[in-house]
């Protein structure tokens, strides 16, 4: 689970994540949902489910990369 603590996250968006082996990647924002609920946008306080393409250690933290 995600979840927003400032601004929103989109669709086509871009997030830096922490692999499983401690690697930062970036990804595309391709799948998003809330209570197995697809969702187009997540805002601030909002925790939902993001689809990875790879497995992310747990606990990371998920930027939006500019």
């Amino acid at each position: 689970m995600v979840k927003i603590t400032k601004g929103d996250l989109k669709i086509g968006d871009s997030v830096k994540l922490t692999d499983k082996n401690g690697q930062d990647f970036t990804q595309v924002v391709s799948s998003m949902q809330i209570e197995r609920t697809a969702i187009d946008i997540a805002k601030k306080g909002d925790e939902f489910g993001l689809k990875t393409e790879k497995e992310i250690k747990k606990n990371s933290t998920v930027y939006k990369a500019s």
